[in-house]
């Protein structure tokens, strides 16, 4: 049932035995904004899987940071703010991207490690969104990310 938890212990259960054995690293999405506890249960479960990355990639926060898994310097955001929930967040998180990138891509670092991988859970450019079956225009939504210039 909805709102229960087993659905993401289910999940969780399935993917066990491959999660055991590489590296994964949860990313914020749109499901996680619905269970009407406001990303409060995502980040209490993702938190000792979390804490180590916002703390390591200075966001302190559990919905976007960065980590370096080997050649790959890898970030992950939470697109959810440029889909009308929680714009206020908007600027803390872009702040820290432009911080985050400037570091990453700084040429000793880009030395040991070459690749950057930004992920999110929804997708930056999109044709529609819809929400419960309303139709929302992404430019209404303020749009994508502003260009980054580093």
């Amino acid at each position: 049932p909805e709102g229960t938890g087993t659905r993401g212990d289910h999940y969780m259960n399935e993917w066990e035995r491959v999660l055991t054995r590489v590296p994964w690293y949860p990313v914020m999405g749109n499901h996680e904004y619905y269970n009407d506890a406001f990303f409060f249960r995502y980040l209490n479960q993702t938190a000792g899987l979390l804490y180590g990355a916002a703390r390591n990639s200075g966001s302190g926060s559990g919905r976007f940071h960065s980590v370096d898994v080997g050649l790959v310097h890898i970030v992950n955001l939470d697109y959810n703010v440029y889909y009308g929930m929680d714009e206020d967040f908007r600027a803390t998180q872009l702040t820290w991207l432009h911080k985050d990138l400037a570091t990453a891509s700084a040429p000793a670092q880009r030395q040991k490690v070459p690749w950057i991988h930004v992920v999110a859970h929804m997708p930056l450019y999109c044709s529609s969104i819809t929400y419960d079956g309303e139709y929302v225009n992404p430019a209404d939504a303020n749009g994508p990310l502003p260009p980054y210039q580093g």
